[in-house]
């Protein structure tokens, strides 16, 4: 009896034993699909709240894209500063223009997808993508109705048309100086209110020049990728137009380019700003990530990684504006001739995107531009510091941007204009013969920025934390696993053998 319940109770043991490798074997089994599986189901988590392929009004991710307009959505910034020329009387008889930075005056950015249209497959939507600039008092420092002088771009764009592009003949130039000669004020836009040098249009017909630096309350025109079958292309920009045209000009193909550049510039690969599905995690090379399209550039701006840094508790990658090859003039990287880089490098010339007005857009302070940096003591404008350059930090796993403060400077070259028309000028008298020659002036400093709001970071952080901890749980799981049936494999081999042994005994004897 007492040797049929040791059997007994050897064969409970055994059963046991073996129960427990097969559910070490399923743990360990587990690891090698587990946390992949977990790792799919968040990425469709996460794809299924950006991408749209029909309308869908009930889903409040949905909703957030067509406007950040709603409670608890995430405000863009738009902040703008003046380089003020405190001595425009002593500039028109040759000084050099003494700048003081005002500002900023801001305004939150708010925007509305209209008429909303998805293709049959899915893959592409049509849309109106209309903004609002409304004024925050709180966030400026300056109010709308501030009087400033700030430098035009008129007689940049004379110089430019009449000596380096020739596009005026000399009698059209003597008629045209006769304005100058008697407004060499056209040099600035002298006492204008802060708000009218943003968004008011300024005409001068003898030279058939137009300018306005933004427009409010317009209309874009987009046909942009759903990211339908292909996430990372979610928000790419295959068409692009804007008021006063409607929005049937999607349907002209040369709204895929930029024909201001010489060659014409695909818009497509660019993506829109406020887009991203772009998973960052499953890049070989960081730097490996689509240029963002910027309408008033008229540019995909390409960007560079910096570093990874904890905000709110989520872990960013921290992306600037590249500077070489992208600001590299065309004599260093000669496919930059397309976007008539000739001059030294740290800047971009804007000027055919914008009618050939003479505009270039640098970086804050001229940063990264050592050749108009040398000027700034002499403008009386401060050294750029580290924290100047701009910046987007973006969420690995979405591609969305949750923090940016993307800066940038629009400038105008200032030179003499030819006494074509020999004009006397008495000694003190202000005129244009005379002004500081090939120096690039400032005139605005603009700021576009977002954060993600305490109450969008809390939230996206307990909704990823279960995926997280399963994914954590199913590894460490796993691993020991693994680890405990290493020993249990030792084990069992070891008492199999002594079993065997003591068996080959028994037989002997």
């Amino acid at each position: 009896d007492n040797k049929e319940e040791d059997n007994s109770k050897y064969k409970r043991r055994t059963c046991c034993w073996f129960f427990w490798g097969a559910v070490l074997a399923i743990f360990a089994i587990q690891l090698t699909f587990v946390p992949h599986l977990i790792t799919v189901t968040i990425r469709n988590n996460i794809e299924d709240a950006f991408i749209f392929t029909e309308p869908d009004p009930d889903n409040d991710h949905y909703q957030t894209w067509l406007t950040n307009s709603a409670s608890g959505s995430v405000p863009i910034m738009f902040s703008i500063q003046f380089f003020n020329v405190t001595n425009p009387d002593a500039v028109l008889q040759g000084a050099t223009p003494n700048l003081s930075l005002v500002g900023p005056l801001v305004y939150n950015q708010y925007f509305w997808r209209k008429n909303v249209n998805f293709s049959e497959d899915g893959e592409y939507v049509n849309q109106t993508f209309y903004t609002q600039y409304l004024w925050n008092q709180e966030l400026s420092k300056i109010n709308p109705h501030e009087k400033l002088t700030i430098f035009s771009p008129l007689v940049g764009t004379l110089y430019h048309k009449w000596n380096v592009s020739g596009v005026i003949g000399r009698e059209e130039m003597k008629e045209v100086m006769k304005e100058f000669e008697k407004d060499p004020n056209l040099l600035f836009w002298r006492d204008q209110q802060a708000a009218d040098l943003i968004w008011s249009i300024y005409h001068f017909k003898p030279l058939d020049f137009e300018w306005g630096f933004m427009r409010n309350e317009s209309n874009q025109y987009y046909v942009l990728h759903t990211g339908k079958n292909a996430p990372k292309r979610m928000g790419e920009v295959q068409r692009w137009c804007r008021s006063p045209a409607t929005m049937e000009c999607l349907y002209n193909e040369s709204t895929e380019y930029i024909s201001a550049w010489d060659p014409p510039m695909p818009i497509n690969p660019g993506h829109l700003f406020y887009e991203g599905v772009y998973a960052l995690t499953d890049l070989d090379d960081k730097n490996d990530v689509p240029p963002l399209w910027i309408d008033i550039l008229f540019r995909n701006i390409y960007l560079t990684y910096n570093k990874t840094y904890n905000f709110k508790g989520i872990e960013l990658y921290k992306y600037g504006i590249q500077l070489d090859p992208q600001l590299s003039n065309a004599s260093q990287y000669p496919p930059n001739a397309q976007f008539n880089q000739f001059g030294p490098s740290g800047i971009l010339n804007s000027s055919a995107a914008y009618d050939d007005i003479a505009i270039y857009l640098a970086m804050v302070l001229f940063y990264g531009a050592p050749d108009y940096l040398a000027n700034n003591s002499n403008l009386s404008i401060p050294l750029p510091g580290p924290y100047d350059y701009p910046f987007i930090d973006i969420e690995p796993r979405t591609g969305a941007v949750f923090y940016a403060n993307a800066s940038m400077q629009i400038c105008t070259p200032s030179h003499s204009l030819p006494n074509i028309n020999e004009i006397e000028v008495k000694e003190g008298e202000p005129n244009l013969f005379n002004i500081v020659d090939d120096m690039m002036i400032p005139i605005y400093l603009v700021t576009f920025s977002d954060e993600l709001t305490d109450s969008i970071a809390d939230n996206f952080k307990s909704n990823m934390a279960l995926g997280n901890h399963l994914h954590e749980a199913s590894v460490v799981i796993g691993w020991t696993a693994v680890a405990l049936l290493i020993i249990w494999g030792f084990v069992t081999t070891f008492a199999a053998g002594i079993y065997y042994v003591g068996l080959k005994m028994r037989n002997i004897n």
